[in-house]
């Protein structure tokens, strides 16, 4: 599975096929609401299959000087309980470390509170309605200072890199000791 950042024409059209399957098909959301105009500014992810097929969607926007909101969230229902979601929303993380932001939002669709509770979001609010399905408003802390610290990130980086050569190192070795046998 890959996740990627929605550039082309194309998979703008996978955006909006999964989009409307699932909130305007499946969920009965009318398709003046489904689209607004944070479509235009938002990051859009896409979510393709093993076999290269889009099957989940999601964007995220900056929100306040702390905070990215996550938003119109959507896997296709055959494709649900496989781990879209999941590398979904931890892609939005990543897009929120980035951007130096320490928290994400969003507002679950009561129903889904249990995926986003499993990912380590809490419930902020009392419920409400969005487009006639109830929701709550849910948010997800976490550190993102070595970010913005140039000597943490630094040492962060170099300790990444001793890993990946000493792991390296071991791989390489148990190979030789194989070739042996």
């Amino acid at each position: 599975m890959t996740v990627i950042q929605v550039k082309t024409t194309e998979q703008k059209q996978a955006v909006r096929m999964i989009r409307e399957r699932v909130f305007v098909e499946e969920q009965g959301v009318p398709s003046h609401l489904e689209y607004d105009t944070h479509d235009e500014t938002a990051i859009h992810l896409l979510v393709l299959d093993e076999m290269n097929h889009p099957v989940a969607t999601g964007r995220t926007r900056p929100y306040d000087e702390q905070r990215m909101k996550v938003e119109r969230v959507a896997t296709l229902a055959a494709t649900r309980g496989k781990g879209y979601g999941g590398e979904l929303m931890q892609a939005m993380e990543r897009i929120a470390r980035r951007e130096g932001r320490t928290i994400l939002t969003l507002g679950a669709q009561v129903q889904a509170i249990p995926f986003y509770q499993g990912l380590g979001y809490a419930i902020v609010s009392d419920e409400f309605d969005d487009a006639g399905i109830p929701h709550r408003t849910m948010e997800k802390k976490f550190n993102a200072d070595f970010l913005r610290n140039p000597e943490k990130r630094v040492s962060f980086f170099k300790s990444l890199c001793i890993y990946i050569i000493h792991s390296e190192f071991l791989y390489r070795k148990i190979q030789s000791n194989s070739r042996r046998k």
